[in-house]
């Protein structure tokens, strides 16, 4: 691994941290490349790098726990107030060396340009629009309760550091369940660890996830794969979970336009019969329970059922619109949803309710983005007069986004045939 940094403290900081993980048997591919530049960090690999080898590997045991450290942010520099418990030498020293790489890299300053929460904090129309998009996500609810409770310090805190956690799951009972670990899912039986060095590659939704195995010398490992989806750049990628364009601005402050699905806004269905399904706008895992065999290749679109109350009402966690990989995802969902209400419904019946479900959820977030296109037009007109670092540049991705989700909803709607 080298290091490429336009700033000695970026680079001290970097190596300091290279050492850690190679004290406790982490490893790194020798055709990578760590590139500093005016704060920014980018992981590159040779061109020639293998992708199917393994470019960065660090051990558990170099994976700090987050919630075992206090953390406040002092003169623009993230301090550790407090350590809450024994954390083994290995993991407590990578956690340092990890917050003195944000600090040399002046991450703090950098987050409140790029978080909606700051950037956004003088527009509340624009960012309550944003988060009533997801309302039902717990991190989002937390980070809200934190910003309408002015307490700017513990926000930074939790949005920066919540972005940069791997939830580690205890280790399997075996190398085969082991190697059924590959997503970052919201599991209550992990530990929510930082990822030494891995946390700087960026996300794209094209790469693969993070692996997690337990080796030939007994040691768990987390790894990732040296994927560079983007053409004709060396810059490699790791997919940090299966989220879509609105997800990785809200909790990461960039529009990702690689997703290849989009996660549908909250809205309730009113089906021809009487029929209600109520959609949330959750993350989290796929549907656990026995499907269909001729349903089983879309799992990851079929959302868990939270609640039926009675023959004729639903509650579902989420809704996905496809992409031209799985055009006709969403209808056998929806097919399976209204089935398991009206198990003996007659197949044209079902048909209709299937389409009028579809289309409701079309409109549905249409309107929810043109609303936020109104608003972020009025927040030009309406400048603050003081405006927060990163103003402009939200407003901007917030109008990016508003106008891809619209257009993934139109050609969801050109795919399907309909107008």
């Amino acid at each position: 691994m080298r290091i490429d940094s336009d700033d000695p403290a970026v680079t001290d900081a970097l190596a300091a941290l290279r050492r850690t993980v190679l004290d406790d048997g982490g490893a790194f591919s020798p055709q990578l490349r760590i590139v500093a530049r005016g704060g920014e960090l980018t992981v590159e690999a040779d061109p020639d790098a293998d992708t199917e080898g393994r470019l960065m590997q660090v051990p558990v045991s170099c994976l700090p726990p987050s919630e075992a450290f206090e953390v406040t942010v002092v003169d623009g520099e993230f301090a550790v107030v407090r350590e809450t418990e024994t954390v083994p030498e290995p993991a407590r020293t990578s956690f340092y060396r990890m917050l003195d790489v944000y600090n040399a890299c002046g991450k703090a300053a950098a987050w409140r340009k790029a978080s909606p929460w700051f950037a956004l904090r003088a527009d509340p129309a624009v960012l309550d629009a944003l988060l009533d998009l997801r309302p039902d996500v717990p991190k989002v609810a937390k980070h809200r309760k934190l910003a309408e409770a002015g307490d700017d310090g513990e926000l930074l805190v939790a949005s920066f550091l919540g972005a940069r956690v791997f939830n580690l799951r205890p280790r399997a009972a075996t190398q085969a369940d082991a190697e059924q670990e590959p997503e970052i899912s919201d599991r209550a039986d992990g530990r929510h660890v930082l990822m030494p060095v891995i946390d700087f590659l960026n996300h794209d939704f094209r790469a693969r996830s993070y692996q997690i195995t337990v080796d030939d010398d007994d040691v768990r490992r987390l790894w990732t794969y040296g994927d560079r989806p983007v053409a004709g750049s060396r810059e490699c990628f790791v997919r940090y979970s299966p989220m879509d364009m609105l997800d990785a601005y809200l909790n990461y402050g960039f529009v990702d336009e690689s997703v290849a699905m989009f996660r549908s806004v909250p809205v309730e269905l009113a089906l021809p019969d009487g029929t209600r399904i109520e959609v949330g706008a959750r993350g989290g895992q796929a549907f656990q329970g026995k499907l269909p065999e001729f349903l089983e290749d879309a799992r990851f679109f079929v959302p868990p059922i939270l609640d039926s109350r009675g023959a004729g009402h639903l509650s579902v966690a989420r809704l996905v619109l496809p992409g031209p990989e799985a055009p006709r995802a969403l209808r056998r969902v929806l097919g399976f949803l209204i089935a398991t209400i009206r198990p003996n419904q007659g197949q044209a019946a079902r048909r209709d309710a299937v389409l009028a479900a579809e289309a409701q959820v079309l409109r549905a977030n249409r309107a929810r983005f043109d609303d936020l296109v109104t608003r972020v037009a009025e927040a030009r007109a309406q400048p603050p007069r003081h405006p927060p670092p990163g103003r402009a540049e939200a407003l901007a991705a917030v109008d990016r986004l508003a106008d891809r989700a619209k257009a993934y909803v139109d050609a969801y709607a050109h795919r399907m045939g309909l107008t």
